[in-house]
């Protein structure tokens, strides 16, 4: 697999995942300004692109890892929204006083894995490479047969 870089995972994964990144930093950039941001971008921007930016990232963890192409289970993407909403939202507010329990927040985790696995499917279908009949070429899931080996 050779050596992946930062410009290696923004060059492989997809143009959601790029577009997420410079939002947040537009958002933290308003956030910190004079101006401020209203209410609902403060509430749930943020967690809208968690997962559209945490994905990516964990399959670049495991390729890495396992030497070899990682592509997660759309199984795997629902367990990583539900972990993440039992953390954060269920027992985080149990254990610190700034984190808040807001179920509106697992939507928002729902909405973002959603849009991680739309444009993925979009990829998949070539919408992205500029000739829609040609799909691109994505390795299977992860299984557990093949971690045995």
């Amino acid at each position: 697999m050779g050596n992946r870089s930062v410009t290696g995972l923004v060059a492989t994964n997809g143009v959601l995942f790029n577009l997420s990144w410079a939002a947040y930093l537009i958002f933290r950039s308003w956030q910190w300004g004079a101006g401020g941001v209203p209410q609902w971008m403060s509430s749930y921007f943020a967690d809208v692109l968690t997962l559209i930016v945490l994905l990516p990232i964990m399959e670049e963890i495991l390729s890495f890892l396992y030497r070899r192409r990682i592509r997660i289970s759309t199984l795997q993407v629902l367990f990583t929204t539900v972990y993440l909403f039992i953390v954060m939202e269920w027992l985080a507010p149990k254990y610190y006083s700034f984190a808040t329990a807001d179920p509106w927040d697992g939507l928002a985790y729902a909405f973002g894995a959603g849009c991680f696995l739309l444009e993925r499917r979009l990829k998949n279908k070539g919408a992205f490479s500029g000739n829609p009949k040609t799909p691109s070429k994505t390795p299977a899931a992860l299984s557990m047969t093949k971690l045995k080996n």
